[in-house]
């Protein structure tokens, strides 16, 4: 198999794959206009679903030009992409833990109902061992 044939065959599944983030921005948009406005709050009827499509509408612009950008819009066309897209997930997962716990912690130390970050930290480690053992068995 040639080079260039690969890689027509990598660009093609990115610029396929380039559309759905605009796709599901535009559908989460009507999504939360309608909400918004079922609610009778206009303003964000109006203001949400523009900020939620400008930020699409700039990751389509910009992927070509801007790494970042391509990254956000997810176009992994590489190993260093995906690479860089395992360690923003996983500094993102620690991040979140940290809050949880945090919050935890804060919310037993002020002697209120600590409900929501003990269920939300506890589907977070059972979401992670359950990967632990998963992705150690695949191989």
């Amino acid at each position: 198999m040639s080079t260039n044939s690969a890689e027509s065959g990598v660009r093609g599944w990115v610029t396929g794959r380039r559309w759905s983030v605009f796709v599901l921005a535009v559908v989460l948009a009507a999504g939360l206009s309608m909400v918004f406005g079922l609610h009778g709050d206009v303003l964000m009827a109006v203001i949400g679903p523009v900020l939620l499509v400008g930020y699409a509408v700039g990751l389509l612009v910009f992927a070509r030009r801007s790494e970042t950008a391509a990254l956000l819009s997810d176009q992994r066309a590489d190993e260093r992409r995906k690479q860089i897209q395992l360690y923003a997930g996983a500094a993102s997962f620690n991040v979140l833990v940290l809050v949880l716990v945090g919050g935890f912690v804060v919310q037993l130390a002020r002697g209120q109902e600590s409900g929501p970050f003990m269920w939300l930290g506890t589907i977070a480690g059972v979401a992670y061992i359950v990967a632990v053992v998963f992705f150690s068995r695949r191989g």
